[in-house]
């Protein structure tokens, strides 16, 4: 593998792209700002490129703001729609911003008033649980990314946590690498797939990430570590549990040359059951599994939800088989401790499938999604969530895990 350090790599570090015709895009890091956004030998005219280059030069405007705010609305930072409001709020586009909040978390005023620290990329995974937000909400808004190095299997991509991750998987998928088809249309950063090690369709996020870059507010420096030292695990890492102080700068991906189809999905599978092994890509692979996700998936822009409300719980074999005997028809899979039931089948079988109590409910699509008809606190809708671990506790003795990142 030819390696290239990842602080130098820019437009500069020539690497052999060829056969992949809409791979000569490159986005430069902190040294290759200030070069024009406008080179059009160097800019993919598709809608995803034109939406991260506007993000860019936005960005460039908003370069001299006021570093922290205050009395924001993170309505619209928010997939769920909760009107809430952060008292101190700061957005981070670059390394020197890192290093501004290093100093104002060092300060003697921090000292004296300590805040949470709450990383905020989407929000696509958020419950504002008031509201006002007492943490102090920091949000990560950077959308750069390089390709750094290749071999003959493999292409390794760093990305700046602030890309939307979505974004990033199209453009992946369009030049013909393979890894992240299967997790297409899912919302959120790059940064925040990590956390959470989202998952969706027969993959998990930790599979094609090679290294996380991560800024360490205790020491003000940042440290890049490997998945293997990530922890990752069922909606879980290393990150997800922290005290905020470690915040995902650059996500690195490893991601494969040669196609390999993933289809242990049923859904999929049977999507492309009568095409032909030669017709089937990473692109098309991608617009399938958005399509399968746009019919069974609320759009958050025109329903506010956080996709997945409840985690799949994992209960022992002893409890799966008495569950078994009653309801042959029980929904599970295998795991290295027990077996995962599926919660969605959990909700549906307690009657909440398509419910809606005053302006809130489950997705008549999807029951494992919580909807937002219109509530813009959160005391309704988390009373409502309650309402539905409860019901599943009493029926099933499962206790529900809720997904979404709660912040106070």
């Amino acid at each position: 593998m030819e390696n290239i350090d990842k602080k130098s790599s820019s437009p500069q570090n020539k690497i052999n792209l060829q056969g992949f015709q809409k791979v000569n895009l490159y986005f430069p890091k902190e040294d290759d700002k200030k070069k024009s956004f406008n080179k059009k030998e160097n800019i993919d005219e598709s809608s995803v490129m034109k939406r991260i280059l506007r993000k860019r030069k936005q960005n460039m405007v908003a370069q001299h703001e006021e570093f922290i705010q205050h009395d924001v609305s993170l309505l619209r930072n928010n997939t769920l729609k909760i009107d809430a409001r952060a008292k101190d709020y700061c957005v981070v586009r670059r390394d020197k911003d890192f290093v501004t909040l290093y100093e104002l978390y060092k300060s003697k005023d921090f000292k004296q008033n300590p805040k949470k620290i709450f990383v905020l990329g989407e929000g696509s995974n958020t419950i504002f649980a008031s509201r006002e937000i007492e943490s102090l909400v920091v949000k990560i808004d950077s959308a750069y990314f390089n390709i750094i190095t290749q071999d003959d299997e493999f292409v390794w991509v760093s990305c700046d946590a602030g890309l939307l991750f979505r974004d990033f998987v199209v453009w992946s998928c369009e030049n013909g690498f393979s890894g992240l088809e299967n997790l297409a249309g899912i919302y959120g950063t790059v940064g925040a797939a990590p956390v959470q090690n989202i998952g969706a369709y027969g993959t998990e996020v930790k599979d094609v990430i090679d290294n996380v870059t991560y800024f360490d507010l205790k020491i003000g420096d940042f440290r890049t570590i490997n998945n293997k030292d990530c922890n990752f695990s069922y909606r879980s890492s290393i990150f997800k549990y922290q005290d905020g102080t470690k915040i995902i700068s650059q996500v690195c991906f490893k991601l494969k040359k040669q196609f390999v189809f993933n289809d242990s999905y049923s859904a999929l599978s049977k999507a492309f059951a009568n095409v032909k092994k030669s017709d089937i890509n990473p692109l098309s692979v991608a617009k399938k599994v958005m399509e399968i996700r746009d019919n069974k998936l609320p759009n958050p822009r025109n329903l506010g939800n956080c996709g997945s409300f409840f985690k799949n719980p994992v209960i022992s074999f002893e409890h799966y088989e008495r569950l078994s005997l009653i309801y042959p028809n029980i929904v599970a899979y295998d795991d290295n401790d027990g077996k995962k039931i599926s919660a969605a089948w959990l909700i549906e079988v307690c009657g909440f499938k398509g419910k809606k109590y005053n302006k809130v409910g489950m997705y008549n699509k999807q029951p494992l999604v919580l909807v937002n008809y219109g509530v813009r606190t959160v005391t309704e809708l988390l009373d409502f969530a309650d309402l539905v671990a409860q019901t599943v506790k009493t029926k099933f003795d499962i206790d529900l895990i809720k997904e979404p990142h709660i912040v106070y």
